[in-house]
């Protein structure tokens, strides 16, 4: 088990950028705000793959992933 990073307190003054991963292992996402000389993250979402979905290419599970969060988008859910 890794060791979270600890989160930032939002600063309304900066602004967010959205921080995407896919890996052989899982994907994620998170919000940061980039307060000189740092980037720090405010929240974070990530997600294992499947025991089906691991067999896949990297290339197919970054489409997954976009569909993922279209889905996610289209609920109103956190994206």
């Amino acid at each position: 088990i890794q060791q979270a990073q600890a989160l930032q307190v939002v600063d309304q003054g900066h602004p967010f950028e959205l921080h995407v991963h896919v890996t052989t292992d899982g994907f994620g996402w998170g919000p940061s705000q980039c307060t000189e000389p740092f980037r720090m993250p405010v929240d974070f979402w990530s997600q294992l793959w499947k025991v089906a979905e691991l067999r896949y290419f990297l290339t197919e599970k970054q489409q997954l992933f976009d569909i993922m969060t279209q889905r996610c988008r289209k609920r109103g859910d956190y994206v």
